[in-house]
């Protein structure tokens, strides 16, 4: 498991499951401060490498759905 900080609270957790066929990751973080909300993400453990570029495509292909930018 993987957990990653900012300030004082837990912005991304990351657990990776074994299996025969490699294992996959599951990686749930915050949509803050844009949204109050959080994602979840599922891929193979080889990709975990990429984590981070993974969370902020995530995070940017949902920013078209913001309809009041001024609220969050």
């Amino acid at each position: 498991m993987y957990l990653e900080r900012i300030k004082n609270s837990i912005d991304t957790i990351i657990y990776c499951h074994n299996n025969r066929f490699g294992g996959e990751c599951e990686q749930m973080f915050l949509l803050k401060p844009t949204f109050r909300a959080r994602a979840i993400v599922n891929y193979k453990r080889e990709n975990l490498k990429d984590w981070k570029l993974i969370q902020q495509r995530v995070r940017e292909s949902i920013k078209p759905y913001i309809i009041n930018q001024n609220e969050y």
